[in-house]
C-alpha cells in the first residue's frame, strides 16, 4: 500500500512539472537594435528608435506579439523611462519618449514582449550617446567650438608652401635708398648637402631669395629710374648675394622724385619658383625694352605670348620651370631686410 501511494505521488509530480513547463516557456525576444544597429556607440539622435524580434519554440504555430513594454535605465541603474505595458504588436521603430538623453552616456534598455496567450519574454541591450546633443550642441566638449572653415583659420606651414601670394607695403626713409623683402630663407634642404641635388650645404641665413626696391637712381629726371632687384643666394654654388639675378626698371610715373619716400605696395606670386610682380596694384609698372630685330614678329603675324614670362616675371627655381621640377623656393622663413646704414 505504501509503495502504491509513492508511485502515485511521483506520477502527480511529473504531470505538474509538465504542465508548469508547457505554460512558462514562451517565445524568445531576440535581435535587439537601437537605431537599426546592435549596441551602437556615439548615436546623436534625440529620440532613438528600438526594434526586436520574437522567435517561437520549434513546432509552435500562430505565435505573435500582443503587447510590449520598454524600460530604459541610465549609467546609475536608475529608470529614466518606462513605457508601461502597451497592447500592440509593433516591434520596429518604437521611439524613445523619455527625458532628454545625456551625451557620452551608456543606457541599458529592456524589452518585455507578451505573446498571444500573454506569456512574457524579456531581453536587454544597450546603446551609447555621442558627444553631441539634439540641436548639435557640444555640451560634452566643455564649451569648445569648431575650428577651420575660413581663411583666418588656415594653418600656414611655410617650409612646405610652394605656391603662395605675398603683398606688403614698404617705405624707404629719406636719406636711404634700398629696402628688401626676404623669403625662401633657410630651406632645410639647402642646409644639408645630402638633401638637395646640387649638394650645397649652407649655414643659417646663407640661403634666401630677396626682392629689393632700389631708388638710388631716382634723381628727378625721367631717365633716373627706380628698380626692383631680384637676388638668389645659396641655392646653387654660382649664386652671388651681391649680384641680382634679374633687375626690372620701374616706369617714371610709378616711382619718381616726388613719391620715392612714400609707401609703395609690392605684391608677388610664386608658383614652383616662378614669381610675377606688381607694384602699387599695377602689372605694367616695368620698362619693357624693345625686342631685338631677330625676335620681332613678321609683319602681319599674331603676337607671341609667353604666359608667365611676360611682364615682371622671373624663374628663381634653379631646377627649372614647371611642375616637373623640384620646387624652389619654398616660402620658408621670411621678413624685411635693409643694408647697414639704411632705414625703411
Amino acid at each position: 500500500m505504501l509503495k502504491f501511494v509513492s508511485i502515485l505521488r511521483i506520477k502527480k509530480l511529473i504531470i505538474c512539472a509538465f504542465i508548469f513547463i508547457s505554460f512558462s516557456v514562451s517565445a524568445n525576444v531576440v535581435n535587439l537594435t537601437t537605431e537599426y544597429t546592435k549596441t551602437p556607440i556615439g548615436i546623436d539622435v534625440a529620440a532613438p528608435r528600438f526594434a526586436w524580434q520574437m522567435t517561437a519554440k520549434s513546432g509552435e504555430r500562430g505565435v505573435y506579439q500582443s503587447a510590449y513594454q520598454l524600460v530604459v535605465k541610465d549609467a546609475g541603474n536608475q529608470i529614466i523611462w518606462d513605457s508601461g505595458k502597451i497592447a500592440d504588436g509593433k516591434s520596429v521603430s518604437v521611439t524613445y519618449a523619455g527625458p532628454e538623453l545625456k551625451p557620452a552616456t551608456r543606457y541599458v534598455w529592456t524589452v518585455t514582449a507578451w505573446d498571444q496567450i500573454s506569456r512574457p519574454s524579456s531581453a536587454s541591450s544597450w546603446f551609447e550617446t555621442g558627444l553631441g546633443r539634439c540641436g548639435n550642441e557640444l555640451e560634452a566638449w566643455n564649451g569648445a567650438t569648431w575650428i577651420g572653415g575660413g581663411n583666418e583659420d588656415l594653418v600656414l606651414y611655410s617650409p612646405y608652401l610652394l605656391i603662395f601670394n605675398v603683398r606688403y607695403g614698404i617705405t624707404i626713409e629719406p636719406g636711404s635708398t634700398k629696402a628688401s623683402f626676404v623669403y625662401g630663407a633657410n630651406d632645410s634642404r639647402l642646409m644639408d648637402k645630402n638633401m638637395n641635388i646640387y649638394q650645397v650645404e649652407k649655414k643659417r641665413n646663407e640661403s634666401y631669395l630677396k626682392v629689393e626696391l632700389d631708388i638710388s637712381g631716382v634723381d628727378g629726371s625721367e631717365t633716373g629710374l627706380a628698380k626692383i632687384n631680384i637676388f638668389r643666394a645659396g641655392y646653387i654654388e654660382t649664386d652671388t648675394p651681391e649680384k641680382p639675378i634679374r633687375t626690372f626698371d620701374i616706369k617714371y610715373q610709378f616711382i619718381n622724385n616726388i613719391n620715392k619716400h612714400q609707401e609703395h605696395t609690392v605684391q608677388f606670386s610664386s608658383i614652383f619658383g616662378q614669381i610675377s610682380l606688381t607694384l602699387d596694384g599695377a602689372a605694367d609698372f616695368i620698362v619693357v625694352p624693345p625686342a631685338p630685330a631677330s625676335q620681332a614678329s613678321p609683319q602681319g603675324a599674331p603676337p607671341q605670348f609667353r604666359g608667365r614670362q611676360m611682364g615682371a616675371s622671373v624663374n628663381l627655381n634653379p631646377a627649372g620651370s614647371g611642375g616637373d621640377y623640384l620646387p624652389y623656393g619654398m616660402l620658408c622663413e621670411m621678413g624685411f631686410s635693409v643694408d647697414p646704414g639704411q632705414r625703411a
